[in-house]
């Protein structure tokens, strides 16, 4: 089952921030992940921005667009596939990190880590 995960900024007490991240921290973290791009514009989905992001797919040797900027946060599409080192969630924690936010379900919870079996390059 699909579901959307939120890349955003919490408080103390683990609730949505009052302020999420500037378009300036989101432009820079994804600049420091390897394998994840800005998608830049494109008339494809009017949907889409050019602040959106593209992840590196290694097998069909081309960039995906799969994160969504979204004013002060920012939101990817995450289906399950049972395996769980799937490179998209992988790199929605590297994002994530570089920029001091959390990832969080429909439910609003919190994804932790440790929850999948993710190798991370240390």
């Amino acid at each position: 089952m699909g579901m959307t995960i939120r890349i955003d900024r919490v408080d103390d007490e683990g609730t949505q921030a009052e302020n999420g991240f500037t378009l300036e921290e989101w432009t820079n973290a994804v600049n420091t992940i390897k394998g994840v791009r800005l998608a830049g514009k494109t008339d494809e989905n009017a949907l889409s921005s050019e602040h959106d992001a593209e992840l590196y797919n290694s097998y069909t040797r081309e960039w995906c667009r799969l994160y969504y900027w979204d004013g002060d946060q920012a939101w990817f599409p995450f289906s399950d596939p049972g395996d769980k080192s799937f490179p998209i969630l992988k790199k929605a924690f590297e994002i994530a990190d570089a920029l001091d936010a959390v990832l969080i379900n429909d439910d609003g919870e919190v994804v932790k880590k440790e929850d999948f079996s993710i190798v991370f390059d240390e």
